[in-house]
């Protein structure tokens, strides 16, 4: 399993000033300035953002296939598991029972 991680390519460009020096005062390019990391941070954030999305669902996903090998898989196998050793013992005190017969069958004669 792969989870996508997106990465937002922010190209920060150089703040055009086009408006008149005298009409405005330094505060106007203090919050441009601040406007323009602002936007690089709201990318990163919305990156992470995404990732961590990402990463919930696939452990979520990850999460029911543990839970179904724990209460289902895993179980099952068991029961499948005893009951071939259980056939195997059985076919083994057979062959144990008839060689002993045939032993005495044997040492009777």
């Amino acid at each position: 399993m792969q989870t996508k991680i997106f990465e937002i390519n922010f190209d920060e460009k150089k703040l055009d000033l086009s408006y008149s020096l005298n009409l405005t005062s330094s505060l106007f390019d203090e919050a441009l300035l601040s406007l323009n990391d602002l936007k690089e941070k709201v990318y990163k954030l919305a990156e992470l953002d995404t990732t961590i999305k990402n990463l919930d669902t696939e452990i979520k996903k990850t999460s029911k296939k543990v839970n179904s090998l724990e209460k289902v898989q895993i179980p099952n196998y068991e029961a499948i598991i005893k009951s071939i050793s259980g056939q195997i013992e059985e076919r083994e005190r057979e062959e144990f029972s008839k060689t002993k017969i045939i032993k005495d069958k044997k040492i009777g004669k």
